[in-house]
This record gives C-alpha cells, structure tokens and sequence, in this order.
C-alpha cells in the first residue's frame, strides 16, 4: 500500500518498526535461544453497531488457536492443515483504548472455562505461544472501534513472511543517503563566503614575506621543524631578519663614528702645525 501511494511511507514505516520491536520483545521475554521470524502481520479493527449492546455474550473474535485445529467437544487440538502449523508465537498490539468491550481472553481446550482478561491499553502488547496451551478469544466490542495489530512468529526461517522483506528493501530504499543531501544540506549564502575569504587574504598578507631575510627565516624554521628540531634556536639566530630601527640605530653610530674620527683627525694635523712652527721668542727668553 506503501508503495502504490494509499499509505504514507512514515506511517508504513512506523508499522514495520513496531511489528519489528514487538518481536525482539517476545525474544527477549521468552528468552528463545533462536531467532523469530515474521510470518504474518495484518491491522485489525472491529466496530460496535449502532444498536443496542446490553447483554452481549457473543465473541468478537471466537475462541480458536493459531497453529492447530480446535475440537472444544473432545478437548483436542490437532496440529494438521488447515492450522498454520509454522506459527510458534503470537502478539496482539492495541492502537486505542477509547472504546468499549473488546476484551481479550484465555480459555481452556473447552473454549468456555476463561483462566485470564486482558484489558485492551494503548500501547499494551499481549503475547503467548501459539500451541495448544493457550486457546485465546475477543469479546464483543459494545461501543466505538478497537484497532490492533496482530503478528505472528515462527522458529522457521523458510516461513518468513516474503512481503515484509519486500518492505524492508523498499523502506530502505526510500530512506538513501540520497534523500539526506536532499534535506540536510542547506544551499551556500554568498555573502557569507565573502568574510572567510577576507579572512584568508588577511591570513595571506600576514605570512607574506618581506625580503629574503624574512623568506629565508620561513624556510629555514620549517625544515628546522622537520628535520632538525635542537637545532631550532641556532637558526633563527642565523636568520633573524634586521629591523628598520636597528638599521637607523646603526646608521646614527657609524656618523657619529666618522664624525667622532674627522675631529680627530682634524686635532692631530693641528698639533703638528703647531710642532712645526718657530717658537715665539718670548718663550726662548723664558727658557
């Protein structure tokens, strides 16, 4: 139905995967060494008339057990065909609870004697083995509808129900990696792209290299990273590019330097102009 477009995929889906979980419950609850295996699920509801209900005591669903044949006079049940011999346990999952009657019930071979009542809940599941042990039936619903999903199971690989793996291919089908990019990936913006991009330029103008002082202070840390780590600090040493400041400083020293070296050079040829002229004659005097 899923498939020609009379039911909803979620809602398909939604079928599968609590027929699914109501198996591995029965697994786990009846602590079965082997796996189930689904061989028959079908929804159910039933409809009270819009007559009078008091005093009902016909069935639903009449006393019977799934996978043999019911004698209630001789209190036999005879695992032969008709009966689905293959099935090994059965579950009932109630889908409401707003209605009347409806109630499920055990009985013995007798199909009268009642050992237990089940009250439908929302959500409640009913499970048992299918055999003899428990003949099961559904009393007369008396007002509103009562909807509830049956399955049955069976120990029997070879009698696993064939749709239902046609509807787990298709289920998976229809829920691709596909249909992810689809509705998962949300289209680019543009106009957000452009600020990593500044971003990247910025990152770019600041690595960007000076001169050959700084290219080559770049390289040689990356191979220091690479090859040589304890040599690190001796490289950058090496390679330490030379500031603009440290360029005036030296600069200013080296005029000051010469101009430090033009006086003196000037004071020396003074003093030996001074050695080289006659002495005043005030001086000899004196002498």
């Amino acid at each position: 139905l899923g498939q020609e477009g009379k039911v909803p995929l979620k809602s398909a889906g939604l079928f599968f995967d609590l027929s699914e979980k109501v198996r591995k419950v029965l697994e786990s609850y009846f602590h079965l060494d082997t796996p189930l295996y689904s061989s028959y699920s079908h929804l159910v509801c039933r409809s009270a008339v819009d007559e009078k209900q008091e005093g009902r005591e016909d069935l639903s669903h009449p006393v019977h057990v799934d996978n043999c044949v019911l004698n209630s006079e001789l209190n036999q049940c005879i695992k032969e065909p008709p009966a689905y011999t293959h099935r090994d346990y059965s579950a009932i999952l109630y889908l409401n609870d707003d209605f009347e009657g409806g109630e499920f019930i055990f009985t013995e071979l007798d199909a009268k004697t009642v050992t237990a009542e089940v009250h439908p809940r929302c959500g409640r599941v009913v499970g048992f083995g299918a055999g003899k042990e428990n003949p099961h039936g559904v009393r007369a619903v008396t007002k509103g509808q009562r909807c509830a999903v049956a399955l049955w199971f069976t120990l029997d690989p070879s009698h696993e129900e064939k749709e239902r793996i046609q509807a787990q291919d298709m289920l998976k089908m229809f829920s691709t990696p596909v249909n992810e990019e689809f509705t998962l990936k949300k289209p680019s913006d543009p106009f957000e792209s452009q600020p990593s991009s500044s971003k990247a330029d910025q990152v770019a103008a600041d690595q960007k290299p000076e001169g050959e002082g700084s290219e080559q202070r770049v390289d040689s840390s990356a191979e220091t990273k690479t090859k040589k780590p304890a040599n690190q600090s001796k490289d950058r040493a090496k390679t330490k590019p030379v500031s603009k400041s440290s360029v005036k400083t030296k600069a200013a020293a080296t005029a000051e330097d010469q101009s430090q070296h033009l006086k003196k050079t000037a004071i020396k040829a003074a003093s030996e102009q001074d050695s080289t002229s006659p002495e005043p004659q005030s001086s000899r005097d004196e002498l």
